[in-house]
């Protein structure tokens, strides 16, 4: 009934103050009118009409006031289990990612260990990387998520060890890159060089073979540098993407690292 007629709110509960003070004045006018005193049996009605008035007025200000307070309650309540239900997804993205960017710096750093980091391992002296390392057509699919999506990370250094690894890896895809085209060149110049026996194909076998060796040390620093960050991102990250508070948490910038012990065998 309240609602039908139009009493809601503040501007309801000022109408019905308003009908309270203009009725409670009205008993006694009443009786005025009817040259009958107040406490006469005559204004009897009008008292019992007045005061059944007023409390009915008083309970639909109760009543209203309790409607309001338990509107706002449900409001309130909503609006906590919608922050939450969001905060729960976005949370649950964000695991997501972590848990695939994890397992593809995993992934891609087991496969170089074992095949391009055994034989840089085995490289002694003077010598060189001589196999093709299969590079050339390597693809991140998590990247360019976790790259567009990085400011999302509340961790800031995560999200910087995150991008570390990624740039290092294929820092070292690229150097495994030039080897395996100086290979190919060096390949192409003994082929010549056995054709021909000319001066120019020896000169250019031994310029190549020069920049292989020099190029050794590069491929070491870089695949070390991996090895540093991947490491780092997979202790910090548990498995299932939640993040481990335990695990200590250094951003291990070029500066960090060839400053640091294991750049002893390439300096």
């Amino acid at each position: 009934m309240i609602k039908e007629s139009g009493v809601t709110g503040k501007t309801g509960i000022f109408r019905l103050i308003a009908l309270l003070l203009c009725t409670v004045p009205g008993m006694p006018m009443v009786a005025y009118a009817q040259k009958t005193p107040v406490s006469a049996p005559f204004s009897l009605p009008a008292w019992v009409q007045a005061v059944g008035t007023v409390v009915a007025i008083l309970v639909a200000i109760a009543i209203m006031g309790w409607q309001c307070r338990s509107h706002r309650r449900l409001d309130e309540s909503r609006e906590k289990r919608q922050m939450a239900r969001e905060q729960e997804h976005e949370s649950a993205e964000m695991r997501s990612l972590l848990c695939s960017a994890r397992h593809e710096l995993a992934f891609f750093y087991m496969s170089y260990k074992e095949g391009a980091g055994e034989m840089l391992e085995q490289i002694s002296g003077d010598g060189y990387l001589e196999h093709i390392v299969p590079v050339e057509h390597e693809r991140y699919y998590i990247y360019p998520i976790c790259a567009s999506n990085i400011g999302k990370v509340k961790d800031a250094k995560l999200g910087m060890h995150i991008l570390f690894a990624y740039t290092v890896q294929i820092k070292f895809i690229e150097t495994m890159k030039w080897n395996n085209n100086l290979l190919r060149w060096l390949r192409d110049a003994r082929k010549r060089q056995m054709e021909y026996k000319d001066a120019e194909s020896i000169r250019t076998q031994k310029e190549l073979e020069t920049d292989l060796k020099v190029h050794v040390p590069k491929m070491v620093a870089a695949f070390d540098e991996m090895e540093v960050a991947t490491k780092t991102i997979m202790e910090y990250i548990n498995e299932d993407g939640t993040i481990n508070p335990r695990s200590k948490h250094k951003l291990h910038s070029r500066y960090y690292f060839l400053n640091s012990p294991q750049s002893v065998r390439y300096r």
